[in-house]
Parts: C-alpha cells; structure tokens; sequence
C-alpha cells in the first residue's frame, strides 16, 4: 500500500510566478509535507512564506531523526525566527501559519500544526479523525462565563485560541496522531474554515476540485492537499 498527495494551490495557480507555499519531500523513507502560509493578511506574509518554507525543507531534509520533538523543535525554531524578522508591529502577539504532515514507513500520519490550518481523515466515507484548534468561546464555557447556548451565537464563535491566535511569550506546535492509515483512506489538510463546506464523500476528489468547491463560499486563495491511500 502507497499513498498519493495532491497539491493545490489556487494562489499559484492563477499567479504561477507567486512562491510556493507547499513542498514535500521524503526522508529516510519517509514522506514530509510542508505548507508555510506566512503572516496571513500581513503587509511581509507573501516574503515570510517562502523564507520559512526555504528553512522547513533545509532543516527538515537533513535532521537525524523523525521524532515528533525533532520536528516541533524544527517548526517553533523557524516560524518564531520568521516573525521576529518579518512582522513590523511587535504588539501583535506572535503568529505565523505554518504546518508538517509526516507519513512514516508504517503508514502512520502525524500533523504538526503552527497556525489556522487542520486536517481530517475520512474513511469509508465518514470523518474517523479531524484535528481542531481550541476557540476562545470553548475556554469561556469551561470557565462558566457565558454558556454554551450563548457561545454559539458569540462574535468570537469562529476565533482560534490554538497557535495561530495564543498571546504567549512564542510561537506554538500542535501535534496529532499518529494515525494508522488504512487502504482506500483519505486524508484533507486546509484552512480550518474550509472543512465545514466540504462534502465527506471526497473519494473522488482532488485539491483542485475541493478548492473550488470551498471558493464557491468567499473561501478563495486557500492551499488544499489530499493525501490517499492506494494500493
């Protein structure tokens, strides 16, 4: 059993001299994806992108090991060092949106996650998986300040309070998984706002036809990669 990726990238796509944002490469056998989206809206995120994809690759490709602490070492190392040297205003709290799918020998996949993006794993048409990023309501609820039927219709309902959005002293990784990959799997890395507006029966799918699909709802520019498993 291998896998597949599909790559796609409607920014390049439409500006095919714009930098890429998404490289995989393989390591000891092993498959690494990596999506570097910068600082988002941010006057330096179009040149904070591929300096720290550029980085990712380079440290990435020649570290010794493929520990889970190697790699969030790797992603907190460059995605801090990427704010520091592009963000202008130092009052906004560190972020940058940066994230790593590793697929071992074992077919066992883990996300790395530095920013707004998640990924979810569907099999036999259903969501078996999905990673989320914590929202600022869901603290709220758990702290009794507003209720759960008031948090569902919060101003902040939609907003993060993962690594992309945490005020904290630097830049943070989520890890999941490892997920163990079963044949016929398939495996969905995007904008966590994507997800809502994506079907589940996505066998057929690809990251062109997803992206398209998610553009329809004002969601435009967003990479998607697929990943499955066949024989």
């Amino acid at each position: 059993m291998n896998i597949t990726c599909d790559v796609y990238d409607p920014i390049r796509k439409m500006v095919p001299t714009a930098p890429t944002r998404i490289q995989a490469l393989s390591h000891h056998g092993q498959t690494l994806i990596i999506l570097s989206d910068g600082l988002g809206a941010w006057s330096q995120g179009d040149e904070a992108a591929p300096w720290a994809l550029g980085r990712m690759v380079e440290k990435l490709s020649v570290m010794k090991s493929d520990t889970k602490l190697d790699i969030v070492k790797i992603m907190t190392e460059i995605s801090n060092s990427a704010y520091e040297k592009f963000c202008l205003d130092k009052n906004d709290p560190p972020s940058f949106s940066a994230a790593v799918v590793l697929v071992d020998t074992e077919l066992k996949l883990t996300f790395f996650n530095a920013g707004v993006y998640e990924i979810m794993l569907i099999r036999e048409g259903q969501v078996t998986e999905k990673s989320r990023i914590p929202r600022w309501v869901d603290s709220y609820v758990s702290n009794n300040v507003i209720s759960p039927e008031e948090a569902a219709s919060h101003p902040m309902k939609d907003v993060g309070v993962g690594p992309y959005f945490a005020a904290r002293p630097d830049i943070a990784v989520d890890c999941v998984g490892p997920w163990k990959l079963q044949l016929g799997d398939v495996v969905i890395l995007s904008d966590r706002r994507a997800f809502g507006l994506i079907p589940q029966q996505v066998s057929s799918y690809t990251g062109e036809s997803i992206s398209h699909t998610i553009s329809e709802h004002n969601l435009q520019g967003v990479p998607v990669i697929v990943i499955k498993t066949v024989n």
